[in-house]
């Protein structure tokens, strides 16, 4: 049991000190997870920011979250076929943000390239405050919340190739089984 210094209370969970930043990974924009993982004591998220995502959506959860965020573009490497050129897209590329949404580093370009930021994390340590999270009014919407699919629900079946994958999704949701 440790006393937990923000609340001054009691907690049935062991505490782990480290010197490291405490870090999550995830993929995708996913704000609900990303508020999870902060409320579970995230300091630093390390996002992807290609696809549906670009370096501003990266800066957005850094403020709505209130931690660093890292945020990682894919390389492309010019006359290797192995890497697609950009098609057009102008999210720049990879971003180190502030719990403030401020940028400490970015990339110009989607191009391979290395960027770095000094995190003062002893700094955000003394003064950081979980965001305040509307629980009263969240979690009965949460549970009156059924996925569509239920974990391990795609462990049935392996499809063969990508159109036998869309026919398969396809004829599920049709059927509307909710394994």
């Amino acid at each position: 049991r440790t006393a937990s210094p923000s609340a001054g209370r009691e907690s049935h969970e062991q505490e782990i000190s480290c010197d490291w930043p405490r870090v999550v990974t995830a993929l995708g924009n996913e704000p609900a997870l990303y508020q999870a993982m902060m409320m579970k004591g995230a300091e630093l998220l390390i996002l992807s920011v290609t696809g549906g995502s670009n370096g501003e959506r990266a800066a957005q959860t850094a403020r709505d979250n209130r931690v660093y965020v890292v945020g990682g573009g894919n390389s492309v490497s010019p006359d290797n076929w192995g890497f697609a050129e950009s098609a057009g897209a102008r999210d720049g590329g990879t971003i180190i943000a502030d719990p403030r949404g401020n940028l400490l580093a970015s990339t110009a370009n989607h191009h391979e390239d290395i960027i770095s930021a000094r995190i003062p994390l002893g700094d955000f340590r003394k003064t950081h405050r979980t965001a305040e999270i509307p629980m009263a009014l969240l979690l009965p919407v949460y549970q009156q919340y059924e996925a569509n699919y239920k974990p391990g629900a795609w462990l049935e079946y392996l499809p063969k190739d990508l159109k036998d994958a869309g026919e398969f999704v396809r004829r599920r949701s049709q059927s509307g089984v909710k394994k």
